[in-house]
């Protein structure tokens, strides 16, 4: 509607323009036409716009541009998402390397069916029942996943994300067909309670009375 669409061009305004005061950028950086297109590719939603928001915050002159004129339509959450997990963890360059695979799905499957919020070093922790503990959870996943997570400023907070929609999305094999990212929920509580089981045969101790 009208009303949404107003308010949703005056979020864009003040969140690109906070962003443009904290990088100090100049005013051109927001073109003619950008919030315009983007009030029209979030139809109306405002989670679209939240993680829209967070995804250019991160490079706001290539992500706003890469927004507005990408040849393939970013519209709807499901295509942002996609399209933030694919700049995270790109596969056509060099800096992206497979190895990774496995770590990205022990940390979205994790988030998906841990009963609460877990942190960095709950992840990390996870993780180095692993064979492979060369990985730092944080630098390789977490930190690229800024736009579609909440992230604490200690290793020791609670990971959220971003809105519930994500949770939807990585678990919807019909919108998150990419099997890098793909959660399937039972598999990964099968997983996730084996690797528990492991844990505790590896660090709790007897107590001899």
């Amino acid at each position: 509607s009208a009303s949404i669409n107003h308010d949703l061009r005056a979020y864009f305004t003040a969140r690109l323009s906070s962003i443009q005061r904290q990088d100090r950028l100049d005013t051109e950086w927001i073109f003619s036409g950008a919030i315009t297109e983007l009030v029209r590719r979030s139809q109306g939603l405002f989670q679209w716009a939240n993680s829209a928001v967070e995804y250019i915050r991160q490079l706001p002159r290539d992500r706003l541009r890469q927004l507005v004129h990408s040849p393939h339509i970013i519209m709807g959450l499901s295509a942002l998402y996609i399209q933030i997990l694919y700049d995270a963890f790109p596969t056509n360059t060099n800096m992206y390397n497979r190895d990774l695979t496995p770590l990205i799905q022990h940390v979205l499957g994790t988030l998906v069916v841990a009963q609460r919020p877990l942190s960095p070093a709950d992840l990390q922790y996870l993780w180095s029942s692993s064979t492979d503990r060369r990985y730092d959870i944080q630098e390789e996943v977490l930190g690229r996943l800024g736009s579609m997570l909440i992230l604490p400023t200690s290793p020791d907070g609670p990971i959220h994300f971003l809105h519930a929609s994500v949770r939807d999305f990585l678990t919807d094999a019909s919108a998150c067909s990419d099997g890098r990212f793909f959660v399937d929920a039972a598999t990964h509580h099968t997983r996730l309670a084996t690797i528990c089981f492991q844990r505790m045969r590896r660090d709790l101790k007897h107590v001899i009375c």
